[in-house]
């Protein structure tokens, strides 16, 4: 028989630690002990070393030796290391050779599945930290980068949902609200008096509101409450799961939430007795910590009592809290700008413009044809198109195309591989209808025949954390079809109003006049239409032509001619795409220009109407520009002088000039090469107004802009920042104090992989006015022009307004083929653009002549 082990005795020694009795509780602590190895390396070392659960090191395991740039590892070698030395937790530590410490995408998502294994495995994870050759390192946990994208409940602050939708009291979610929600008309909104619904477990400390959230969601998922939470998701899917949860369990109605203080500052009041609703914001504080002093070296300096010298330096503590809002229904004040613009409404009430702006937004291609069975389409994985039944009734059409869109950005074969997700089918028909029931209550559709009797069964056999995900999914995906379906809808009501303006015959009308022609009704007829030069900009000859049509796309020619006469064209056609009038352009130095006023006479101006300056001053009169309207404005050329203009206006008037022959007591400025002069119309020749330019520049509310300002490099007044999650910068990557070229650059480096939230460029305005801070500027590729200049502070500051055409004209650099569809092509198909030979017919019956411009006795 052969010799066999019956016994193992074994003795325990105390014996000093392989490298350190320090505990590695900092980061400090680690490079001290493992900086003066991994400096020495020319190649990447990917090290872990396991911990005891005080933190002193048991031992150091090199996990993979790479090349310059990067280091291939395993998990199993990984955690093999750990369990076999008995770990209670383990630090990640490898070197950067090219001494850059930004931590590259892979070192984000393995920071992030090792924590997630760890957790499995009940072997924490401390910290990863990426070192350099100088002593220099990158702490994950230090950066307060540590990721977290597991969606679950804790009553551990960390294990918060740090995605959008918070707020604090002094940063409210309306501006973020209506910066994804378009302007509609500016009416007041009904309040609805329903009462808040207390939290199942009181209080406002984080353990409570986090077991209110654990009740809630159990409810959630063992009630018919889903779907009132789906419509909730809807009005609110910028905001995190937690917070969306948190409004609907205690205010299901809401539409549109902020602070106490931010309501009073739109001139809203919150009204006596509302109880307002508890949501989570982040609140980080700074505190004092104690470092080490080190040396050039990077190592400690000791101090007389032989310990290693610390200082005071400030940190940020990441800290959460509850704060209170309140929805607009429980206000009552100013009125404000709805969320559901009645254009946009109507848009959707419009099933062709409807099903056209879901195709563009799908990710395959959507056909109709005949489908056996109950089904009414269906999502191909092999063919990558979506197939809807025809028959089908437009409101069903219209849900079932959104439902299979959603099945194909969620559940595409090729994409759920490559991400290493699988779903059952059950839990694909969840995300694809709640996603589908989201998207259709945004938009007004009909949902009654919505139902999930399945979501009770479903639930009861997954875990919270899948749960947590699913719902996560459901927001972010109907986040996105929201948001892009509501960008093709404006796109496409922007062309349909165009089509309907160019088959309105007064638009061409007024067009050809800006364009120095008048209608000859006496010498046009059907397929002969006429128009008659008026002489003012030197043309010769008439112009004839078959068809209205033929006209409009003369008038195009005209417009992109850039001619004097080209901009009066296009703001005669397309007025919508103006911001400011022709005398608003001329007092914001746009040019040389022109601008005449005459006398109102609904003003206390009527009674110097007609009178010369002398009998002006001899009555004691003063001119004052409240008592004018800007009749005509215009390009003031090279050589033309004020005698020119009076000229012009009396001789050969333009034929949109619509008002009386220059006479005395009226008023031009002119603005040449930026100085701004007023000249009163005399008897002979004409008198200075010093300040009537001044007054009317005060009427129109225009501020002057700041001369001399280096924008591209001036960070005293602004300076520009780019962060991982647009509404609370502080979470995630973030840079500060860049110039906005840094700005860009910054953010086109934030991986998307690793987001919480939508990625932001944003600035930090420091001009001392009152609207002072940070605001986003950019959010995921889209540039919040339209919710900035809705605030007059923004509006009007010359900082603000350089940063936003600066971010337009990138945008529109880095994306070259993507069509403004206020640039794009105006040319329309004529057959799309000429009416019938009978209305031609009724409109050259109906056309009167236009009257010549009657002289006045006091004309000059």
């Amino acid at each position: 028989m052969a010799d066999k082990l019956e016994q193992v005795a074994i003795r325990m020694v105390e014996q000093p630690p392989l490298y350190s009795n320090e505990p590695m509780n900092n980061p400090d602590a680690a490079i001290r002990v493992m900086n003066e190895f991994l400096s020495q390396m020319d190649r990447e070392l990917f090290c872990i070393v396991n911990l005891q659960a005080d933190l002193t090191p048991i031992n150091m395991n090199i996990v993979s030796v790479g090349s310059l740039n990067e280091a291939l590892i395993n998990p199993r070698e990984i955690f093999k290391s750990a369990i076999l030395s008995n770990a209670h937790s383990m630090m990640l530590i490898h070197n950067h050779p090219s001494g850059n410490l930004t931590p590259s995408t892979s070192d984000i998502q393995t920071t992030a599945r090792m924590q997630e294994l760890g957790e499995l495995m009940g072997i924490s994870l401390v910290d990863h930290i990426i070192t350099g050759r100088n002593g220099n390192y990158y702490s994950f946990r230090d950066k307060g980068e540590f990721p977290d994208s597991r969606v679950r409940f804790s009553t551990r602050v960390e294990d918060i949902d740090l995605t959008k939708g918070m707020v604090t009291e002094a940063t409210a979610p309306y501006e973020e609200v209506t910066d994804t929600k378009e302007k509609g008309d500016v009416r007041d909104i009904p309040t609805v008096q329903t009462a808040t619904i207390p939290l199942p477990v009181q209080g406002k400390d984080m353990d409570s509101i986090m077991q209110s959230l654990e009740s809630g969601v159990e409810e959630l998922f063992t009630s018919n409450r889903y779907q009132e939470f789906l419509k909730t998701m809807a009005k609110f899917h910028n905001y995190s799961f937690n917070n969306t949860m948190l409004i609907a369990m205690q205010r299901p109605d809401a539409t549109l939430v902020t602070s106490y203080k931010n309501w009073q500052s739109m001139g809203r009041q919150v009204m006596k007795g509302e109880k307002g609703i508890t949501i989570i914001a982040p609140a980080p504080y700074k505190k004092m910590k104690e470092k080490e002093v080190l040396d050039e070296n990077q190592r400690p300096i000791m101090g007389t009592d032989g310990k290693p010298k610390t200082e005071q330096v400030e940190v940020i503590v990441p800290h959460f809290k509850a704060v209170t809002v309140f929805d607009i229904a429980q206000t009552s004040g100013e009125p404000i700008q709805t969320l559901a613009p009645e254009l946009l409404t109507a848009a959707v009430q419009d099933f062709d413009s409807f099903m056209q702006a879901i195709q563009k937004i799908s990710p395959v291609p959507i056909r109709f044809d005949e489908i056996d069975g109950n089904a009414n389409g269906y999502y191909h994985n092999a063919d990558k198109e979506i197939v809807i039944k025809k028959g089908l009734s437009e409101s069903q059409t219209l849900k079932t195309a959104i439902h299979e869109t959603a099945h194909a950005k969620l559940h595409d074969k090729e994409i759920m591989e490559s991400l290493g997700v699988e779903k059952d089918r059950l839990t694909k028909e969840v995300e694809a209808e709640s996603v589908a029931y989201c998207v259709c209550s945004s938009f007004g559709l009909d949902t009654s025949d919505y139902s999930f009797p399945y979501i009770a069964g479903w639930s009861s056999s997954r875990e919270m954390k899948e749960m947590k995900a699913s719902m996560d999914v459901i927001r972010k995906t109907a986040g996105e079809m929201i948001d892009q379906l509501t960008e093709q809808l404006e796109i496409i009501l922007e062309e349909k109003q165009k089509t309907e303006l160019h088959e309105k015959y007064g638009i061409l009308v007024d067009a050809m006049e800006a364009a120095g022609y008048r209608y000859d009704y006496r010498e046009s007829e059907p397929g002969h239409i006429v128009l008659a030069p008026d002489g003012t900009h030197e043309i010769a000859g008439y112009l004839q032509f078959e068809s209205w049509g033929d006209i409009q796309n003369w008038l195009e020619d005209t417009i992109t001619e850039g001619t004097d006469i080209s901009e009066r064209v296009d703001r005669a056609m397309y007025p919508f795409k103006y911001d400011y009038t022709l005398e608003e352009e001329m007092f914001r130095g746009n040019g040389d220009r022109y601008a005449i006023y005459h006398v109102d006479e609904d003003t206390p101006g009527k009674q110097h109407l007609f009178m010369n300056m002398a009998m002006v001053k001899e009555d004691g009169i003063t001119i004052d520009a409240a008592n004018y309207k800007c009749v005509y404005s215009g390009r003031l050329h090279e050589n033309e002088k004020l005698d020119d203009l009076y000229s012009m206006f009396n001789d050969n008037p333009p034929a949109d000039y619509k008002a009386h022959s220059m006479s005395v007591s009226d008023v031009i400025i002119t603005n040449r090469g930026g100085d701004m002069q007023a000249y009163y119309v005399d008897r002979f020749g004409f008198a200075e107004l010093p300040d009537f330019a001044a007054q009317r520049e005060k009427i129109l509310d225009i501020v002057p802009e700041i001369e001399n300002v280096d924008y591209e490099n001036d960070l005293t007044c602004i300076s520009f920042y780019a962060a991982e999650c647009a509404e609370f910068p502080v979470m995630g990557e973030v840079h500060y104090d860049l110039t906005l070229p840094e700005a860009l650059e910054a953010y086109e480096k934030i991986p998307s992989e690793r987001m919480h939230g939508l990625k932001c460029v944003g600035f930090d305005l420091k001009d001392g006015s009152d609207y002072e801070g940070m605001q986003s500027l950019m959010i995921e590729g889209k540039i919040q022009k339209d919710f900035l200049n809705s605030i007059p502070g923004f509006r009007e500051n010359s900082y603000v307004q350089n940063a936003i055409s600066r971010v337009e004209k990138y945008l529109e650099e880095r994306h070259p083929n993507v069509e403004n569809p206020l640039k794009s092509n105006k040319k329309v198909d004529n057959e799309k653009n000429i009416s019938e030979e009978k209305n031609e017919k009724e409109l050259n019956i109906q056309m009167k002549p236009i009257p010549k411009k009657k002289r006045g006795e006091m004309s000059l």
